[in-house]
């Protein structure tokens, strides 16, 4: 009886439900996260909801719900203490007011600053840095990000699984590419584990860090999205009837 009432009587409104529906679904069976900080709790330093280590003496302060990172020197950053040694990604929504930015994974798992690096450097230019026993290997990217307004955020994310790499890179005003400005599988030895985390070389403010054990999905126009839009439609016609830091 109850299904009944609340069924949806318009054909075109259960395939909308339906939409929604398949699309929570699908959420839910990305990646598991092991550590989502968002900063809200005003400190830095309690290990909660996670224990996070410095690098080059970096001192972040933790200030209406963010984390300011104040260096105009390379490379003050942190990481999360705990290492990961299978697949990573890591993703950060900040505002740099100056130098580059970037994100770091699988840090100190081999040869003293090995790692993989995804940098937002001073020009604009997105940089891939894969540093394997001592060995360098750049991968540049075409895109160049507008740095002109400082009062946008930025959302940076690395992914690493296996030996496959993707990074990603958009403005957070602005919905995110289509696909990835880096994608390609690294063709030298491999780093088996390390940290992940961040750096920088000029003031940087940070909303969140998330870490996860397969790539954090990206939010694209999806079923959900469509779906709400197509409700509201239905509503209103109703109506109207009626750079290279840590491996230096």
């Amino acid at each position: 009886m109850l299904l009944y009432v609340f069924a949806p009587r318009s054909r075109g409104t259960r395939f909308l439900l339906t939409c929604l529906f398949c699309s929570f679904l699908a959420s839910s069976l990305h990646s598991e996260t092991l550590v989502f900080d968002d900063f809200n709790d005003g400190s830095f330093r309690d290990n909660e909801p996670a224990r996070w280590t410095t690098v080059f003496n970096a001192k972040p302060q933790a200030i209406d719900g963010d984390v300011h990172l104040p260096t105009t020197q390379c490379c003050p950053g942190f990481r999360w203490s705990d290492s990961i040694d299978g697949d990573v990604s890591i993703r950060t929504q900040f505002r740099l007011e100056s130098g580059s930015f970037g994100l770091a994974t699988k840090f100190g798992g081999g040869d003293g600053n090995d790692a993989y690096y995804w940098d937002l450097v001073t020009d604009g230019h997105l940089v891939f840095l894969a540093r394997v026993d001592g060995t360098e290997y750049y991968h540049n990217t075409d895109v160049i990000a507008d740095r002109s307004n400082q009062d946008e955020d930025y959302v940076m994310q690395l992914d690493v699984v296996d030996n496959h790499v993707t990074g990603w890179f958009w403005t957070e005003s602005i919905a995110p590419p289509a696909e990835p400005q880096l994608d390609f599988e690294l063709d030298h030895p491999l780093i088996d584990g390390g940290f992940a985390g961040v750096y920088s070389t000029g003031p940087v403010t940070l909303r969140y860090i998330h870490i996860a054990d397969s790539p954090i999905p990206v939010p694209e126009p999806s079923a959900a999205a469509i779906a709400l839009t197509g409700l509201v439609g239905i509503s209103l016609v109703r109506k109207r009837r009626g750079f290279w830091p840590w491996a230096l």
